[in-house]
């Protein structure tokens, strides 16, 4: 059961550059240690005691404490913490599959994982390399007409160029339910992730 304390808060880092997710909690946490300031959509910056001191407006997402309703925030910003973890995520089905959100890179269908293989852009007997920039999901219709062929060769095309997502793309694919508006202007548009 997802309650308002585990629902997702968007973190950056000091210079206003996405890292990561955390839940409420964790983000409360932070505030009352002094680690970080809370955002709201205007991009205002509270610590804990302006931020509580805030009213809760009735259609407002909130949670409560022994005196009151404190609103729930969806964006904290690191007060020290100023590294950008950039890292490509590790190469693997499961991974590539999110990347390409289940969807066949030649037909553009959706398909459930088990129905799904990874296909090599370029034939590992050309040369091609097992890698994020070499590797597509592919239905199997797909995968068989395009065999030991490139795409050209088959005369299919690729919908979208295989690359290395960083893991903050694979993070922000893995949200569930809500996606809140005070992200928008540090996320890249859900149809536009991957």
């Amino acid at each position: 059961m997802i309650t308002q304390l585990n629902t997702k808060v968007l973190v950056l880092n000091r210079s206003w550059i996405p890292i990561g997710f955390c839940a409420v909690r964790e983000a409360f946490k932070y505030i009352a240690e002094d680690i970080a300031d809370i955002m709201d959509s205007d991009l205002n910056t509270y610590d804990y005691k302006t931020w509580y001191e805030l009213e809760v407006e009735e259609d407002e997402e909130s949670v409560g404490t022994v005196n009151k309703r404190i609103k729930v925030p969806r964006i904290v910003r690191l007060k020290d913490f100023n590294k950008v973890p950039n890292t490509v995520l590790r190469f693997n089905r499961k991974n590539l599959y999110l990347r390409d959100r289940y969807v066949c890179q030649y037909c553009a269908k959706k398909f459930p994982a088990g129905t799904l293989s990874m296909d090599h852009v370029i034939p590992k007997s050309r040369g091609g390399q097992t890698s994020w920039t070499n590797i597509v999901t592919s239905c199997i219709i797909c995968n068989t007409r395009k065999a030991d062929r490139t795409p050209v060769e088959a005369k299919m095309k690729v919908i979208k160029a295989p690359y290395a997502p960083r893991h903050l793309d694979i993070d922000v694919l893995h949200i569930e339910g809500k996606r809140y508006k005070e992200w928008e202007m540090f996320l890249k548009p859900k149809e536009h992730i991957c």
